[in-house]
C-alpha cells in the first residue's frame, strides 16, 4: 500500500509495524479494538521513518479497501 502512495519502504519497516498493530488490536481492552490497529500501525511506521501522511493513507487503504470491495460485491455492483 505504501508503494501505491509513492513511498518506497523496506520490508523490515512494514512487517514489524503490521505485526505489532495486530497484537495491540488483539490484546487491547477497547471494544471491537476501534482504531487501535490504525493508531499503532501509523505511529510505528512514523517512528521507523515513514512520513506520517503516507503511513496514514496506506493504513486507511489497507483497512478500507477490502471492506469496500465486499460492500460493492454485496450490493450487486
Amino acid at each position: 500500500m505504501l508503494q501505491m502512495v509513492g513511498v518506497q519502504v523496506p520490508f523490515w519497516v512494514v512487517f514489524p509495524s503490521f505485526v505489532l498493530a495486530s497484537m495491540v488490536a488483539t490484546v487491547s481492552p477497547i471494544p471491537l479494538s476501534l482504531g487501535t490497529f490504525e493508531v499503532t500501525c501509523v505511529s510505528m511506521r512514523g517512528m521507523l521513518g515513514v512520513p506520517i501522511e503516507a503511513a496514514l493513507i496506506a493504513t486507511l487503504l489497507l483497512r478500507g479497501f477490502p471492506y469496500g470491495c465486499q460492500c460493492c460485491r454485496g450490493c450487486g455492483w
